[in-house]
């Protein structure tokens, strides 16, 4: 009996460990190309601009380029890395906070579209690519995020997937 108890409360920490990893990716994807890597990506188009107006020989260009872009690309991809496991710590502890409050009961219980669509909020997707997969309009969405974020006394989307993942409405997969 206790290893059931064990594996059931393994099992949210799991489901919020890939939470927080999507919601760092996505965090990531937007803020990984901040404006250090911006400004050198522009620095190094300048620099072969500037030598292919002086007429530099392209065998002299084409390296000068590839270096640069390749060290745009190392410095993106470190700077990506760092920002993720930073997010990464900052969502997990985020998450763990919310699901240590206990179960609450549901005034009003979700219906099988509210729990649909929670479902793609829970994997990242933006209202309007919601929208498109349900063949819905945008407002509709919003809408409907609207009720269960009220039925689930939730103040954003991420609460209300962490409230619904600790009541058992909606899994990560």
């Amino acid at each position: 009996m206790n290893t059931v108890k064990a594996k059931d409360s393994e099992q949210p920490n799991i489901e919020l460990e890939q939470l927080a990893a999507k919601m760092a990716r996505n965090r990531t994807n937007i803020a990984m190309w901040d404006l250090n890597i911006v400004f050198l990506l522009f620095a190094v188009l300048v620099i072969v601009v500037i030598m292919i107006s002086l007429d530099v020989d392209t065998l002299i260009v084409s390296p000068v380029a590839i270096i640069g872009l390749i060290l745009v690309w190392t410095m993106g991809r470190r700077r990506g890395k760092r920002m993720f496991q930073q997010f990464f710590v900052e969502e997990f502890s985020g998450l763990q906070q919310d699901t240590d409050k206990e179960p609450t009961a549901l005034a009003e219980p979700l219906t099988a579209r509210e729990v649909e669509i929670l479902r793609y909020v829970s994997q990242g997707f933006a209202n309007k690519r919601i929208a498109h997969e349900l063949g819905i309009s945008v407002n509709t969405v919003k809408i409907f995020m609207r009720r269960i974020m009220t039925k689930l006394n939730a103040s954003d989307r991420t609460g209300a997937v962490v409230i619904a993942i600790k009541n058992g409405i909606i899994s990560i997969a």
